[in-house]
């Protein structure tokens, strides 16, 4: 007759292999840093989806003030500028903080700024093509806004400069996670806002054609 073997008794965890399990605040450390990461990134996909939308939807002399507004929001910050280089090389402040513009009386304060004119911090992170921040009180001429902490950032398309994302005055201070925030934000406009200038553009070369002729 055939014996079946008795089946044997499951072997019990060693205490070495137990020892190995990370303890259970570590566990809740983990798992809180994953729940963090998430919400960063789906906070940074509905930033991204609602400037793409604005971006198709909303005139060009409406959609600066709008993508401004969203990533003032973004940023908890109070003020902000999102402009963008024109074909002279100067910067086109094309959205400025409404009551930014009410108070702001400094002499540079014209929509189009030409690079011998740039200054601060934003001035730097243009033409070191590099995100900046300070969390000190700016140095502003007689006239302007006090600026408690700003943090400036470069639009780069293909590592040429074709705008400027600015804000100021966070409740807190601004790190890291604002820079990268920013950056992704910057990265995401960079080709829709090339692509908009470049038609813009070319419907004025059009317009200005037509006028010629019409001469």
């Amino acid at each position: 007759m055939r014996t079946i073997p008795e089946a044997s008794a499951a072997p019990s965890a060693s205490p070495s292999s137990a020892s190995n399990a990370p303890p259970s605040h570590e566990l809740g450390q983990s798992l809180r840093a994953t729940q963090s990461a998430l919400r960063r990134s789906q906070r940074q996909l509905r930033v991204r989806n609602h400037i793409a939308e604005i971006f198709l939807t909303v005139p060009s002399e409406e959609m600066y003030g709008e993508v401004l507004h969203v990533v003032l929001e973004a940023l908890a910050s109070k003020y902000g500028v999102f402009g963008y280089i024109d074909k002279n090389g100067a910067i086109v402040r094309a959205s400025m903080t409404r009551d930014v513009w009410d108070q702001c009386q400094v002499p540079c304060k014209d929509i189009v700024c030409p690079p011998e004119q740039w200054g601060g911090i934003w001035g730097r992170a243009l033409t070191e093509k590099k995100s900046l921040y300070s969390n000190e009180p700016g140095r502003v001429p007689e006239g302007h806004i006090p600026i408690l902490n700003s943090l400036a950032l470069p639009i780069l398309f293909h590592g040429e400069t074709i705008g400027l994302l600015h804000v100021a005055n966070k409740a807190t201070d601004y790190d890291e996670r604002d820079a990268q925030l920013l950056e992704n934000i910057a990265a995401h406009v960079a080709p829709i806002l090339h692509a908009r200038l470049q038609s813009d553009r070319q419907r004025e070369e059009l317009r200005q054609h037509s006028d010629h002729l019409e001469e």
